[in-house]
């Protein structure tokens, strides 16, 4: 997800040769470059904006000879060291990025001949840019124990104000820096200088103008921004400082602790290198300080001085904005065009757009793909078999890459996405991943924002059978993380009732019938009438069945017993109000899970949320192949739960006679058809299970004008879950539309392809 949160920033390095641009005065290799000589210190000064804002030195070095340098400051200098050969070949760079007064460079040497040593500051909050400092070289002789070097003014070589140097052409040397090369005229100024180099896999221009990103809004509510580097460097109010001179300026209206009518916030680059690439600028609708609302804001982007074009947008409370920039290799940017507010898309291009373009993808190999602002996601295809569990992984390999994974069915709808494979890791993982049907599964790999979005990297993507090193509390996709359980009141332990890996208790306040029931991934249901399975589900306790007792706090109570290691898989509870029992007292009930001694709590209905005779709530809780245990989404069912008006455009359509296959999963709760009817037409809609999975069909049939007009759960009760809309009488002409789904609608679990058909 959006770095502002999350986002740890691994891949940090500084262009050092950028700092040598600024502010220091470039001469020829004539003149006189100080020694290093092994063993002996040298001592120079470095100032702020002066001649001497960074120190040369040379040596003699032999191939394979292996040394060390070791630049200290007393006077609260942090440094940072940059080593390269006689051609301006990058050999290594170190820096002191904690301001300990101490910087240590280790290299081994390719060639016999020249090096360059230059010696400048690391400017941070911690650090000075100016100061004093001391340097010693030392050879092989290092390896294996401690030179000590005694620096006295005597035994120093002091570097008077100093000068970069760089060679002279007929010496055959450039100031390069990590494969790149900058060519600096010695007759040309370094101030307002432009160049590009290459720091290790990241191109970095170096700008007089800086760069500056601006948020502005009019309005008294907490916005905040984000701008994300080409490098992986995420510059928000929370992370103030990162590489390449950038820090963030005021937060506010943070928190709406104090609140002004309006705001700017901004993320500044001082003059010098900034990396070349997409920058991601995020704007975050944090809080509404005092019922404003939506709020539109403005975005304005400047780099080397030249202003971008300006981007407005408007937000509603907890939505994000994504926009970009692009930064050339001459310091030349421009807006991107792409922009808007993150949605609930899930995928980056149509379904259909994304299998055309799939790639086979073989299990156990690693995949290096790549994602553009051109080319933002890349799309795999495998073969699975139904009951199949796998795991994916897509990890960030260079850039500033923030993965996004989706799987799709062979039918093309989305099974399962991550985002975020756990908190503070931008990584994406889908984990032991269940597959219910056979066919040809498709993985795509893009990016937070998908298509809007701005991050850009390499990443190396595998699939893998079952897992069983997945960190305990990760959660399995669809689902949300539990809650701690309270101790359970003393009337259910008065009971005394038997222990089991999986203990399920609903405990409620009237003398009502209440009807509990668990369904275990097989699809088969203990309750009062089926009180055992052969998973090992037991009934311990029916509650008030048939309103047969007074007692105001019945309890159910259905088990597996603890010699019984539970199956992996997706269980579904059920609590059906069957009957007031002549109790009118609004009811409430609480949910107790346990599972494998883990203690999970679902406080599902209250008196303040009315459960009324005839519903049913549904929740549920899953026993990944790891052993970690999830507790899904719960709610009273029913056709209400289901959020299908937003989807009734893009209804699939159908013709008397037509057949179609679908599938139900944990992300796609339901699938929506349509068809033309007249007034008198007689249908008949009937929905089937495929054979080997769980699922429990239910039918919903929508009027033109948007009202139920017919549903079914089991075509014949108590026989078989499969659903049946039989020879019904359309009650006017227009367009109708089915609702495929399953029992528990928005919150059941059982899932499967189905077959769908339609007579008229």
């Amino acid at each position: 997800m959006a770095g502002q949160w999350y986002r740890q920033i691994a891949r940090q390095f500084v262009p050092l040769v950028v700092l040598l641009l600024l502010g220091v005065t470039v001469v020829s290799a004539q003149d006189a470059t100080p020694t290093l000589t092994p063993g002996t210190a040298a001592t120079g000064v470095l100032t702020r904006g002066g001649d001497t804002t960074a120190q040369v030195f040379t040596f003699e070095g032999t191939a394979g000879d292996t040394i060390r340098l070791t630049a200290t400051s007393t006077d609260g200098l942090a440094l940072a060291l940059l080593v390269t050969d006689a051609q301006g070949q990058f050999i290594g760079q170190e820096r002191d990025l904690v301001a300990s007064g101490e910087t240590r460079l280790e290299a081994t040497l390719p060639t016999t001949g020249l090096y360059y040593v230059t010696v400048l500051p690391v400017v941070s909050a911690d650090s000075l840019a100016e100061g004093t400092y001391a340097l010693v070289l030392e050879t092989n002789a290092f390896v294996g124990g401690e030179v000590t070097v005694e620096t006295t003014e005597a035994a120093a070589t002091v570097i008077p104000p100093a000068t970069i140097v760089v060679p002279t052409a007929t010496e055959a040397a450039t100031a390069a820096v990590a494969e790149a090369t900058i060519i600096v005229p010695t007759t040309t100024p370094v101030a307002g200088l432009e160049a590009t180099v290459e720091i290790a896999d990241a191109p970095v221009t170096v700008t007089a103008g800086g760069m500056q990103v601006t948020l502005t809004w009019n309005a008294g509510v907490d916005l905040d921004l984000e701008v994300r580097d080409p490098v992986g460097g995420a510059l928000f109010f929370n992370n103030p400082v990162v590489d390449f001179g950038g820090t963030f300026g005021n937060n506010v209206n943070g928190s709406c602790e104090t609140v002004a009518p309006n705001g700017t916030e901004q993320a500044t680059w001082t003059p010098g290198g900034i990396p070349v690439g997409s920058y991601e600028v995020l704007v975050y609708y944090q809080q509404d300080c005092g019922g404003v609302g939506p709020v539109t804001f403005s975005i304005n982007a400047a780099v080397n001085g030249q202003p971008l074009e300006t981007v407005e947008g408007s937000l509603l409370p907890q939505q994000v904005f994504i926009t970009s920039y692009e930064v050339a290799a001459d310091a030349s940017a421009q807006m991107s065009g792409r922009s808007g507010v993150k949605g609930d898309e899930q995928l980056p291009a149509s379904a259909a757009v994304l299998i055309a373009g799939a790639q086979p993808i073989e299990r156990g190999i690693t995949t290096v793909g790549e994602i553009t602002n051109e080319q933002p996601w890349q799309a795999y295809t495998f073969t699975a078999p139904a009951g199949d569990i796998v795991t994916i992984t897509m990890n960030a390999a260079s850039g500033s890459l923030d993965p996004y994974l989706a799987l799709l069915d062979p039918t093309g709808n989305v099974l399962y996405v991550n985002d975020d494979a756990a908190e503070g890791v931008t990584d994406s993982l889908l984990a032991n991943s269940l597959l219910a049907i056979d066919g040809n599964y498709t993985i795509v790999a893009t990016r937070y924002g998908l298509d809007i979005g701005g991050t850009e990297g390499s990443f190396n993507l595998t699939i893998s059978g079952v897992t069983t090193t997945v960190p305990a509390g990760t959660p399995v996709p669809g689902t949300t993380p539990v809650p701690v359980v309270q101790n359970l009141p003393e009337e259910v332990l008065a009971l005394a009732l038997p222990e089991g890996n999986i203990e399920v208790t609903l405990v409620w306040n009237t003398v009502a019938d209440l009807q509990l029931l668990v369904r275990d991934p097989a699809g088969e249901a203990v309750y009062d009438d089926s009180p055992q399975i052969r998973s090992g589900g037991q009934l311990g306790a029916a509650g008030n069945v048939g309103c047969t007792t007074s007692d105001t706090t019945p309890v159910s109570y259905i088990y597996w017993p603890t010699t019984i290691v539970p199956r992996a898989g997706a269980y579904e509870i059920d609590v059906w109000f069957q009957n007031e029992c002549e109790d009118t007292t609004p009811l409430g009930f609480t949910l107790y899970v346990t599972v494998n001694n883990q203690p999970l709590l679902t406080e599902s209905v209250t008196t303040s949320q009315p459960f009324l005779p005839g519903e049913h709530f549904i929740t549920s809780f899953t026993i990944g192949t790891d052993g970690v245990v999830t507790v899904g989404e719960g709610g009273i069912t029913g056709l209400g739960s289901l959020d299908w008006e937003s989807e009734a455009a893009t209804a699939f359509p159908m013709l008397p006679g037509d057949v179609v296959n679908g599938s139900i999963t944990p992300t796609n709760t339901f699938d929506l058809y349509s068809f033309e009817g007249l007034a008198g037409d007689v249908v008949t809609v009937t929905m089937n299970a495929a054979p080997a999975t769980n699922l429990d069909t239910k039918l919903y049939l929508i009027g033109p004008n948007g009202a139920l007009v017919a549903e079914n759960d089991d075509a014949v009760v108590g026989e078989n879950t499969d659903s049946l809309i039989s020879n019904f009488s359309l009650p006017e002409g227009g367009q109708y539309i089915i609702i495929a789904t399953h029992y528990g609608d928005q919150y059941g679990v059982t899932t499967g392809a189905y077959t769908l058909s339609l007579e008229q």
